[in-house]
């Protein structure tokens, strides 16, 4: 009876140190547990934060880009009016040449029909000066008619490409406007994200630390009560062994 007495105690002793064994570790176990869910949310933040970051600089680029286009449309627009107010300036010279031209042929057309009519050596010579000043000012006016012709074809061209570039940068103007709205949402969703994240870990960090804290208390306390129980047993099998040396 004394033996399976003893037994029975060497096992309690046993399941003790075992235990004991058990609990070894157990807060530092917590301890590191903590530490990767504190550093899984700390990377979660520091990715969204990443995000917001990202989305920032999009946002700048697309200001930008629509504060770049909209000089552009300003200046394209201030020459499309320049270039629209110069033409009828243009064509109105050209017109007032060629009615020069008309006359001043009509002129010399009247004065070669007078030259060859003349006999007189002196009129004759006084006519064909008059005949080559209107030639000289028709040639002059030709030049400049000429000139006024090219210039309001270049016009006409420069307006039509400002006209055209003009309708592109609105267009790119309005995309970049619509993604730049796009961006914006994405930026005060992200910043709500941010906010309930760091929320969160705060209170995870709180509970990590009070359920750390408890656990060493549980293991310091566990481990002394273990100790403890571990000396009772074995006072009790020294006391069954010394009474059944003296017995025997």
């Amino acid at each position: 009876m004394a033996d399976l007495s003893t037994a029975a105690l060497q096992t309690v002793k046993d399941a003790l140190k075992t235990f004991q064994t058990d609990m070894e570790g157990f807060s530092l176990r917590a301890s590191d547990a903590s530490t990767e869910i504190k550093e899984s949310c700390r990377n979660q933040i520091s990715q969204t934060k990443g995000d917001i970051a990202k989305t920032e600089s999009e946002i700048a680029t697309l200001e930008q880009q629509i504060s770049r286009l909209e000089s552009e449309i300003a200046q394209a627009t201030n020459e499309y009016n320049a270039l629209t107010a110069s033409i009828p300036r243009i064509q109105s010279r050209i017109q007032s040449l060629t009615a020069t031209i008309n006359s001043l042929t009509k002129q010399v057309g009247s004065l070669r029909s007078m030259l060859s009519n003349c006999e007189n050596d002196e009129d004759r010579q006084q006519i064909q000066a008059q005949i080559s000043r209107l030639e000289s000012q028709i040639a002059k006016c030709e030049v400049e008619q000429m000139q006024m012709e090219s210039e309001l074809r270049n016009a006409e061209q420069n307006k039509k490409a400002l006209q055209q570039s003009i309708k592109s940068n609105k267009a790119q103007k309005s995309k970049c406007e619509d993604d730049l709205a796009v961006q914006k949402r994405r930026h005060s969703k992200q910043k709500d994200k941010l906010e309930r994240q760091k929320t969160a870990f705060c209170r995870v960090e709180t509970d990590l630390d009070t359920y750390v804290s408890a656990a060493k208390k549980f293991e310091s306390s566990a481990s002394d009560k273990a100790q403890h129980n571990t000396n009772s047993v074995e006072k009790c099998i020294s006391s069954i062994e010394e009474y059944l040396t003296t017995t025997l």
